[in-house]
């Protein structure tokens, strides 16, 4: 998986969300992600708020790193 996809997943299904909103470090270590993607994703929820912030926040936020979308 990498990191548009996990995005995809948390919000297009209700399951996987509920489960990275819960607890998101257990949900992301059980994925095939790269130690810095990992961390770019905690990062990016502790700041945003990954599942509940708007487009426009997280656009804010992303940055740079908005190639992996």
């Amino acid at each position: 998986m990498n990191l548009a996809d996990l995005v995809q997943t948390i919000f297009r299904d209700e399951s996987a969300r509920k489960d990275f909103e819960a607890d998101p470090e257990a949900y992301v270590a059980k994925l095939e992600l790269t130690p810095v993607d990992k961390k770019a994703v905690l990062s990016l929820h502790a700041r945003t708020g990954l599942v509940t912030a708007d487009g426009v926040s997280l656009q804010s936020q992303i940055g740079p790193m908005g190639g992996w979308f």
